[in-house]
């Protein structure tokens, strides 16, 4: 039995045409310089603090974990440690971002204006009496 087996950049369905799956986007950037940390990291051009958020059909729905990461010239994200993680969550205090739960919202938006035109088209059928 012959087995064919594909790496992703090589794979017949696109990546980006998966429904479901884990992404990443950048909530902060800061130079080493605002940072106040040249010499720590030699390599990194960058610091970032990334969310990662699960996403169906490229709608996020729940963030699964965020942290600081430093981008170096490969353009390569790598976890800082955590004694520098902790220093900039000191300066720059994260919160939850309302862009990784995307999904939720929309879902309890349309089922709030849902109810809204129901009771709507309700109280104007209705016929009043006076």
């Amino acid at each position: 039995m012959n087995y064919i087996l594909f790496l992703p950049e090589q794979s017949p369905i696109p990546m980006s045409r998966i429904p479901v799956g884990i992404r990443h986007f950048t909530r902060r950037a800061l130079s080493k310089e605002e940072a106040g940390c040249i010499d720590a990291m030699p390599g990194a051009l960058q610091l970032e603090y990334v969310q990662y958020y699960f996403h169906i059909c490229q709608i996020p729905v729940l963030p699964t974990k965020a942290g600081w990461y430093a981008r170096n010239k490969e353009n390569v994200i790598e976890k800082l440690p955590e004694d520098i993680a902790a220093q900039l969550n000191a300066i720059y205090h994260p919160r939850v971002s309302l862009w990784a739960c995307l999904g939720p919202l929309m879902l309890i938006t349309v089922v709030a204006l849902a109810f809204l035109v129901k009771g709507l088209a309700a109280y104007y059928t209705e016929k009043h009496i006076l």
